[in-house]
């Protein structure tokens, strides 16, 4: 899946959480013009993503909540579709 399509899915599932962060879109049109490297994801991020999948579901804003690891989700495939994944499992438990 071409990168820019998964961020639109990431994008379409926190709206519809109302978690997308309120700069969000203004974040994703800097990306192509700007050259940032977000850190690599570390065990941490994957052991909290349940926790952060939590309260996403729950309508945390995940920007303001976790700025560096919605930054990391931005910047890092793997962890985006585990991160997606995570999501659906949760929303399907909540049904």
């Amino acid at each position: 899946m071409e990168e820019n399509t998964e961020i639109q899915k990431l994008r379409d599932w926190l709206k519809r959480l109302n978690a997308w962060p309120e700069a969000g879109d203004q974040f994703l049109a800097l990306m192509p013009q700007s050259s940032w490297n977000s850190p690599k994801p570390t065990d941490n991020d994957y052991k909290l993503m349940p926790a952060i999948a939590r309260d996403v579901v729950s309508g945390s804003d995940i920007g303001a909540r976790y700025p560096a690891f919605f930054q990391k989700l931005l910047a890092h495939p793997t962890l985006r579709h585990d991160f997606i994944i995570e999501l659906q499992q949760h929303v399907d438990s909540n049904c």
